[in-house]
């Protein structure tokens, strides 16, 4: 989730070469179709909320990274009879009980400490591989980035789905950033497609280099060891989308083709 109050947008004007680097890192998320599977909405209107493909038939846990306020998207995963493993260090508990939810104070970190676990170390606590795949949800406010790049792909590929917010799009103008934003995108990219696309309107829109760019997307991975993926014509948001904080608009993405 992002708590911002006054989204602002900001225009950077840069060169070609860095228009081009920065169009190059966002066809990173190209969305496609998954064969065979429709996309449905767990969890409330507004923040919160996520869209999956609406496949959970061989599915043993679900790992839930950063709760706050609002775990209604896990009670959706709840009530399917699966065990939701919750993380976050900011809260002490979450804000609605349930017979399956597992909950964990403590942070999600690239390297692991008494106080904190990384991707794999909770994964370690989950049924083991041949119970089923994993779903995961991550929102842990822009650690996201080192979270995954830190994660193996053997790790990885314990998801059927990945959906999350991937924060600090505004950070695309600097090199450092980009060049990890890439890399983790890369990663994903090796494994999954992305079969969803939506933009956070708490954030800004940004204009860096002349593209317009969120501040936070919103992004549903699907593995492609388990789905098959086509080419999609979806412009996003869709009718399965709401605004993140109600009451502004939501911001329109267009069928994220930057290639």
């Amino acid at each position: 989730m992002t708590d911002q109050t006054a989204p602002q947008s900001s225009n950077i004007f840069g060169t070609d070469a860095e228009q081009a680097a920065i169009l190059d890192l966002l066809s990173y998320l190209t969305p496609r179709r998954a064969v065979g599977f429709g996309k449905i909405r767990l969890g409330r209107d507004g923040d919160g909320g996520y869209v999956l493909l609406g496949d959970f038939a061989d599915v043993a846990a679900a790992l839930s990274l950063g709760i706050d306020r609002d775990c209604s998207r896990d009670t959706a995963i709840a009530e399917r009879g699966i065990d939701v493993h919750q993380y976050d260090h900011t809260v002490d508990g979450p804000p609605t009980d349930h017979a399956r939810f597992r909950f964990f104070r403590k942070q999600i970190t690239a390297t692991p400490s008494d106080q904190s676990e990384t991707l794999g170390s909770a994964l370690a606590k989950l049924p083991p591989p041949a119970a089923g795949h994993v779903v995961l949800k991550i929102d842990i406010e822009g650690s996201e980035w080192d979270v995954i790049d830190a994660a193996t792909p053997g790790e990885l590929a314990r998801f059927s789905q990945v959906v999350g917010e991937f924060h600090d799009f505004a950070n695309v103008a600097d090199p450092a950033w980009r060049d990890r934003a890439r890399r983790v995108l890369a990663k994903l990219r090796s494994a999954f497609d992305i079969v969803h696309v939506h933009a956070n309107n708490w954030g800004p829109l940004n204009i860096v280099a002349n593209v317009a760019i969120p501040a936070t997307l919103e992004l549903t991975f699907a593995n492609r060891a388990i789905y098959e993926c086509s080419e999609t014509d979806e412009v996003f948001p869709t009718a399965l989308d709401r605004p993140n904080q109600v009451g502004r608009p939501d911001i329109f993405l267009g069928t994220m083709r930057y290639r």
